[in-house]
């Protein structure tokens, strides 16, 4: 009797233990966040248990499928992104969503973009890419950070000074110019 009441409390803690760590995970953590986020004026979609904003996504998608695109308009994000247009027209430019538990901040005014783009104190943390998308797009410098990146940056930095770019375009241009002459 004493060695399972032994194992039958040692499983019970260990049960109420990842109940325990679940709920904070899947429940109280995004409630918190979305609390914080609100105080500073940034709404967004809800989150839903499990799933966050990916149930809304699926049918906003789903909507935009049967939509019929405008072939005067090269905007394509109605028909790419539907929720981040829906939801910068509903929530405004800055907005939180959720892929599961995991929230997203979806920023696009120009200015604090290029604010948390310049940011040295690494605060603006980048979510890691999917290995679907790292076998796409592979480890370039948007994939990359800390000494990695600076090493990178260093390599492919001159190619973009502004006497290479000018010579480039005109290149580029005496080429165009080459292309349409034999076109016509």
């Amino acid at each position: 009797m004493g060695y399972l009441a032994i194992v039958l409390g040692t499983v019970s803690v260990v049960l109420i233990s990842c109940f325990w760590k679940a709920f904070m995970h899947l429940t109280w953590r995004p409630y918190v966040i979305t609390q914080a986020y609100r105080k500073q004026g940034v709404r967004g979609p809800a989150y839903r248990f499990w799933s966050g904003s990916l149930e809304e996504i699926r049918s906003i998608r789903r909507a935009a499928a049967e939509l019929i695109l405008d072939t005067h308009s090269h905007d394509i994000t109605t028909r790419v992104l539907p929720h981040f247009a829906k939801w910068i027209a509903e929530y405004g430019e800055t907005f939180l969503f959720w892929i599961g538990p995991q929230p997203l901040l979806c920023i696009s005014e120009q200015e604090m973009i290029k604010q948390v783009l310049a940011s040295k104190h690494g605060s603006y943390a980048r979510t890691d890419p999917s290995p679907a998308a790292m076998a796409l797009v592979g480890k370039g410098l948007t994939n990359i950070d800390g000494s990695e990146w600076a090493r990178h940056r260093r390599v492919v930095n001159p190619a973009f000074a502004m006497d290479k770019l000018k010579s480039k375009l005109k290149l580029d241009g005496q080429l165009n110019h080459k292309d349409q002459k034999a076109m016509a």
